[in-house]
């Protein structure tokens, strides 16, 4: 379990980057709500982007993103509408 108590706005999130160094292929990254990923939306795109390209699933437990579930078919179509935004 990874705490990350910056500020979402904040490039400098060393429990983030520590978090998704530590993913692997088959892993599910869980977070609170979405805007506690991404410091922008395209900051957000780009770490959605580099989850799907390793296999690793996202689940919003909370907020505008909790409908994301990428383990499921649903969130699997809301990560490639991330992934073409990129």
């Amino acid at each position: 379990m990874y705490e990350d108590k910056a500020s979402g706005k904040d490039d400098d999130r060393p429990p983030l980057v520590s978090c998704l160094k530590a993913l692997r292929h088959g892993d599910t990254l869980i977070v609170w709500k979405l805007d506690r990923l991404g410091s922008d939306l395209r900051h957000l795109v780009n770490i959605v982007h580099d989850l799907t390209e390793r296999g690793i699933g996202l689940k919003v437990l909370t907020g505008q993103g909790a409908a994301i579930d990428a383990t499921a078919a649903s969130g699997k179509l809301v990560f490639g509408i991330f992934a073409a935004l990129r």
